[in-house]
């Protein structure tokens, strides 16, 4: 926990923000270009372009309830440094997939290191930060990713363009070297780690179940951005729809901040109502969309729908545990993440493979009225009545 006041960049938390910078940007770099990659040098369909992402993030599944029991039982840093050691070497064997089924292996092994390494370094800026200001220092955590969001398509396209796929691999790889490196120099709190039986309780954590359901529909709803946006901009005539990322990061980096502050001085409910709000509406302009404007106000308004909920869903499992339980919290919260993801890229692949990309979208921003309508029921209320009541002095 951070005891410097109430400061929020010491120079462990930098650290870890560089580091994590760097391991989002290599992640980031296949992001736009990989179903380019399946599709016309693998030769790929729509449905199996879905299947590289659902293997990808349910490998991420099965790995994230055994690290949450580690980051509680373990060093949390070397947990964190073996991660995104392994997650590079990965990146390089990328050049090897000569096939659909040789990349599918690579992608399986590569969601287990990005398991590891998201939900330790979750879990250790949560340790950083300060307990007053764990909305907002996990908002500018959080905001590595929209950044490299914008970053990873310009990047992959230059590289593309100048390099070629190998070349592509092999700098990402290099990049998160560089995160690796800066790691070494981060020391992570020292946290109390009570002796426990190993049991269910040690791989979930039950409190943070509910949270995990707003969660799930969540990234259901967003995996066929991620998967189908590059293709669905060349369909639709859009040259260069990786500004769709840039504004997509853009408002994530501005909504992170503000949603932070206002969990922390209002609770809960605002900031989730209005990111599930703005996330529909920014999925529904998506499936009706025929220009680039269109498809920068669409990437906008889902960049701030998701910059708002995601880290207030992070701030929130955090105040229901304990310290010592936060590795397991977190690693519960993320895998519903992973399978929201995971199940919405081959559910919504099949979708956009059997009927189009456009109704594909429609029907991503319906399903987003679920979480919201579940939030006003039930959600709120279940997290008053469980937030720890010293919280703040954690």
């Amino acid at each position: 926990m951070n005891d410097n006041n109430d400061t929020i960049w010491t120079k462990d938390f930098i650290l870890l923000w560089v580091s994590n910078l760097f391991l989002a940007v290599g992640f980031f770099l296949l992001l736009p270009t990989l179903p380019d990659y399946a599709l016309k040098i693998l030769k790929a369909n729509k449905g199996e372009i879905g299947t590289l992402f659902g293997v990808f993030t349910i490998s991420a599944v099965m790995v994230r309830p055994v690290v949450g029991y580690l980051l509680d039982s373990i060093n949390r840093r070397i947990i964190y440094l073996f991660a995104i050691i392994c997650f590079a070497i990965i990146l390089f064997l990328y050049p090897l997939a000569s096939s659909l089924f040789i990349l599918l292996i690579i992608r399986f092994f590569h969601g287990f290191t990005w398991g590891f390494g998201t939900t330790a370094g979750g879990t250790i800026a949560a340790d950083l930060v300060p307990p007053k200001k764990r909305g907002e220092g996990l908002g500018y955590y959080g905001m590595t990713m929209p950044i490299s969001i914008a970053l990873g398509p310009i990047i992959s396209i230059w590289l593309l363009k100048y390099g070629g796929y190998d070349v592509l691999f092999i700098t990402a790889g290099s990049i998160v070297i560089f995160g690796t490196v800066t790691a070494f120099f981060m020391q992570s709190p020292v946290i109390k780690i009570k002796e426990q039986v190993l049991s269910i309780k040690s791989f979930l954590e039950m409190k943070v179940i509910a949270l995990c359901l707003g969660i799930f529909f969540l990234t259901f709803s967003y995996s066929g951005m991620i998967s189908f946006l590059t293709l669905y901009g060349e369909k639709l005539g859009i040259e260069n729809s990786g500004f769709f990322f840039l504004a997509y990061a853009v408002l994530i980096a501005l909504a992170r901040p503000f949603s932070g502050r206002l969990f922390d001085t209002r609770g809960p409910e605002l900031p989730v109502i209005l990111g599930f709000l703005v996330s529909i509406a920014g999925l529904i302009l998506l499936s009706m969309i025929h220009d680039m404007t269109g498809l920068l106000i669409s990437g906008g308004l889902m960049g701030f729908g998701f910059g708002t909920l995601q880290p207030i869903f992070q701030a929130m499992a955090i105040n229901l545990v304990t310290p010592d339980r936060r590795g397991v919290a977190n690693s519960t919260l993320f895998t519903s993440f992973d399978l929201g993801i995971g199940t919405g890229s081959f559910a919504l692949g099949w979708i956009a493979d059997k009927y189009s990309m456009s109704f594909m979208f429609l029907i991503s921003g319906i399903i987003l009225v679920i979480p919201l309508v579940y939030s006003i029921v039930y959600l709120f209320k279940d997290y008053h009545n469980n937030k720890l009541s010293t919280v703040h002095s954690q």
